[in-house]
């Protein structure tokens, strides 16, 4: 969104200053909420989200999967990609974490 903005004053679509300046606010605005959402953690839920538990003790969380907007083939893809593995069966965990990746954990040889 940065760069659309200062495209505008690079070919001279928008007032180049104003262009800048406007860019400056955005920069100074995130840093402002990413400093606010460290201290304070119910801003961090609401500007990064949280952490969802999508697969856990050989079922499937289907409620997690449809808040967080993730298939069943999504999982089964992550599950493949993350843990190299093709079965449900050997994984202990997955997770949606904060920033959209979806993490696995294997379960452990006892």
């Amino acid at each position: 969104m940065l760069g659309a903005l200062l495209v505008r004053g690079v070919i001279g679509a928008s007032p180049f200053f104003s262009v800048v300046a406007a860019g400056f606010v955005m920069v100074i605005l995130h840093r402002l909420i990413a400093s606010i959402a460290v201290s304070h953690e119910w801003i961090g839920k609401i500007v990064k989200g949280e952490n969802r538990v999508l697969y856990k003790n050989g079922a499937i969380q289907w409620k997690e999967m449809r808040k967080s907007g993730v298939s069943e083939k999504d999982l089964m893809e992550s599950v493949r990609i993350e843990a190299n593995v093709t079965s449900l069966d050997q994984i202990e965990e997955a997770r949606m974490e904060r920033d959209g990746e979806i993490s696995v954990v294997k379960k452990t040889s006892a």
